[in-house]
């Protein structure tokens, strides 16, 4: 495809992957530079980039290239789904990974180098890519939210509220994990979709578009991000013991065939916390989004990602 002439929006966080990204930026602009029309902006605030692809749009550039961590694309994505400029589908989204966990790109891409990313950008080739929208509360009110990746209630929405700022790198969130274990009380959930409903007690319940979160645990090792449904993992009540003990299990998949682990597929689900609702969270590629009750719902083919 003829990249010639195309406006891209440019958009690069300059704190990600332990600052990478500018390295990275310069790398992939000089082999660019003379086949494309670029406007480079970098991040300065948290989700600054939701207002940059809104900014872009309204300036016609209709192709964005974000360089940053999964939050990066997150909000990107957020920004691509919340305007009305365009049909969503009508935006091109190139994505060089290069934040501390990676997981959108363990899923979706085999070779990482950026050497790889300038061929592919060149060959311009897209996935039709399903986006998983939220309906939940924020601050008292009705809020709706966006994710490509995979988003959760329960334990890893309580890792992200109680993990610090300074802990970072491939790791943080294995230590924000055991850091919260042993603070984490099970919630009494209702799950509710047209193939499956039930009233447990949960460890953590999984909705997925991709196979990893938490800086490599492949927590939905079944999800296909374009079919249509969320993978959805529920873990039940889980003990401290045995949660330690199949950590292991996270990390290949295998966690999902324990005794206490449910998974099925759907387009729609809602989850309803039966006990102590208003602070417990769901959160979406690292971040908290609001409370519930959540409805969640997988929008097929909504978005074109650089594959």
């Amino acid at each position: 495809m003829n990249i010639n002439k195309e406006k891209w929006q440019v958009i690069i966080n300059p704190i990600s992957g332990l600052k990478k990204s500018k390295q990275a930026w310069t790398t992939i602009k000089a082999s660019l530079e003379q086949e494309i029309d670029f406007n480079e902006s970098y991040t300065e605030y948290a989700h600054h980039a939701v207002a940059m692809v809104s900014d872009a749009l309204k300036n016609n550039f209709k192709s964005i290239l974000c360089i940053g961590g999964d939050g990066t694309l997150h909000d990107v994505v957020n920004g691509v789904m919340n305007q009305n400029i365009y049909e969503p589908k009508e935006i091109k989204i190139a994505f060089y990974s290069c934040g501390t966990g990676n997981d959108w790109q363990r899923t979706n891409v085999v070779n990482t180098s950026i050497e790889s990313f300038i061929s592919r950008f060149k060959a311009q080739q897209y996935l039709s890519h399903d986006v998983g929208k939220i309906a939940c509360f924020k601050n008292g009110q009705d809020y709706i939210h966006y994710f490509i990746n995979m988003a959760g209630v329960g334990f890893d929405a309580f890792v992200v509220q109680n993990m610090s700022e300074k802990t970072t790198g491939r790791f943080s969130y294995l230590i924000g994990m055991i850091q919260s274990l042993f603070k984490y009380n099970h919630i009494l959930l209702n799950i509710e979709s047209e193939e499956r409903s039930l009233a447990c007690k949960s460890y953590t319940s999984i909705i997925a578009l991709n196979k990893f979160a938490g800086g490599g645990m492949k927590l939905a090792p079944d999800a296909v991000n374009n079919d249509g449904l969320f993978d959805v993992v529920i873990v039940k009540d889980l003990s401290i013991p045995k949660v330690l003990l199949n950590t292991n299990k996270m990390y290949s998949g295998k966690y999902t065939m324990l005794e206490k682990v449910e998974s099925f597929q759907t387009k729609k689900l809602k989850v309803t916390v039966l006990d102590n609702p208003e602070n417990t969270y769901t959160q979406a590629e690292g971040e908290l989004i609001g409370t519930g009750p959540f409805e969640f719902e997988c929008l097929h083919e909504a978005v074109r990602i650089l594959i």
